[in-house]
């Protein structure tokens, strides 16, 4: 694989074998091998000699049956582009704080590479970061069509000497990483894939620090990265910048057919403003203390699920909402909850809800049927926990013995990232693709929640 990698990327090695009568080696190469690049070479290295290990290989181009650009959409029946796929400036990686300012939290700028898989549906952004001036290792990160919220925000930047280019993508949930892991045994000698080389991780780490990611925070995770921003370089995704906006534009106007970007294709000549997480922010406030268990509980499930953000949150709303009755701050975060649409100014929101007559009413508790108790759930994906309001559910006879402990109990359940189901080992003991998942609900069992 290593001989063919300086003419273009290699995806699959495939080496030709025969049967043998041999029960020791039931299989033998033919000295016949299939090469697959994807893209393409730029150049056909084939027409001119080639040799590996100095001895001269036969080399014959052959087109792949699957290497159309297009594929059939059954949802319709129409033939439609497989892929768009460009180099990238950069990535960045964050929230927002408000609509139209970007909280940049990360920045990778080595290798970046932006593909949307419109055949499966998904948007994928590869990118590299160097550790101690050392070769670059290269992660990737996945986001599916159907968790993006709202459309994606294009925009153009003619301002400097090079024309740029940018997407902004919301999603609902964190993304998927993997890091390739060059030491990754393949399944079969006589095949590889470089799909087999990607190992799942739940976090991002750099040990220099005077080199990319640049992280604004401390203790960053990827769980609470849920925008990306990509900014492409005109020049660099076309012969010049005349025909690198052409492309940008058709990659807008075929995202806009899979409801990912507004069907007018208009892109804004209005950038984003993009703030660098800590070092242009207050440090979020973060002390709750004055709240009760079961007020600071909803709380919590509200930035769970980012419908509260931290960067939104101050003092004053906090010291607001202890000073009301429990039942009332408790409905209030309910319906924060229950709205499932992020707020930007929860101070206001508060305000406005207290001066609600709803609020000024006395409720009465929920009644709960003596076989029944209020329960408490958490949802732990690799990179976060999804925290979730209590429901009125059948105790068992353990719950209804500890009645005097009911809030000690907590129902956990473990799922991969967008609440899909973690996928189970294939039995190989070299297969470490998913490890880190494993390792995500060992970590959990062994040391809890804190709430």
């Amino acid at each position: 694989m290593e001989a063919f990698a300086a003419y273009g990327s290699v995806y699959r090695v495939e080496i030709v074998t025969e049967e043998t009568d041999d029960s020791d080696y039931p299989e033998r190469p033919t000295g016949t091998a299939y090469i697959i690049f994807k893209p393409v070479p730029t150049y056909p290295f084939w027409d001119n000699p080639v040799r590996f290990h100095g001895r001269p290989l036969q080399v014959d181009y052959q087109k792949s049956i699957h290497s159309s650009d297009t594929f059939t959409d059954y949802t319709d029946g129409r033939q439609k582009l497989k892929f768009h796929s460009f180099p990238a400036e950069s990535l960045e990686l964050g929230d927002y704080l408000l609509p139209g300012i970007f909280v940049s939290e990360a920045k990778f700028t080595q290798s970046v590479k932006f593909s949307i898989s419109y055949q499966k549906r998904k948007i994928i952004v590869e990118f590299g970061v160097k550790e101690f001036h050392e070769e670059i290792h290269t992660f990737k990160l996945e986001i599916n069509f159907k968790d993006i919220l709202n459309d994606i925000y294009s925009e153009l930047d003619a301002s400097q000497r090079r024309s740029r280019g940018s997407i902004t993508i919301e999603n609902k949930y964190p993304a998927k990483y993997w890091v390739l892991d060059k030491n990754q045994k393949s399944k079969d000698k006589f095949n590889w894939c470089i799909e087999d080389s990607w190992k799942r991780i739940i976090e991002i780490n750099t040990k220099d620090v005077n080199e990319m990611p640049n992280f604004h925070k401390n203790n960053e995770q990827p769980g609470k990265w849920l925008v990306f921003r990509i900014t492409f370089d005109l020049d660099q995704i076309g012969k010049n910048s005349n025909e690198g906006l052409v492309r940008f534009k058709e990659l807008i106007e075929k995202a806009s057919e899979y409801n990912l970007a507004p069907r007018t294709s208009n892109i804004s000549n209005v950038p984003l403003k993009i703030v660098g997480g800590d070092v242009e922010l207050r440090k979020p406030f973060v002390n709750r203390s004055m709240l009760n268990f079961e007020v600071n509980y909803m709380v919590e499930c509200n930035i769970s699920f980012n419908y509260l953000n931290d960067y939104n949150l101050c003092e004053e709303f906090f010291s607001l909402l202890s000073k009301q009755p429990t039942r009332v701050s408790i409905d209030i975060l309910e319906g924060i909850y229950s709205r499932k649409k992020r707020i930007y100014d929860p101070l206001n929101y508060l305000r406005s809800e207290l001066n609600n007559p709803k609020h000024k009413m006395d409720s009465k508790p929920k009644h709960i049927p003596y076989y029944c108790g209020m329960v408490r759930k958490v949802v732990v994906t690799p990179t976060t926990s999804y925290i979730l309001t209590p429901t009125i559910e059948t105790s068992n006879r353990v719950i209804r013995y500890f009645r005097d402990k009911k809030d000690h109990f907590l129902r956990v359940q473990f799922v991969d990232e967008a609440l899909s189901k973690v996928s189970s080992s294939n039995g190989d003991f070299n297969d470490t693709s998913n490890l880190a998942l494993y390792d995500r609900v060992y970590y959990t069992l062994h040391h809890g929640i804190t709430i």
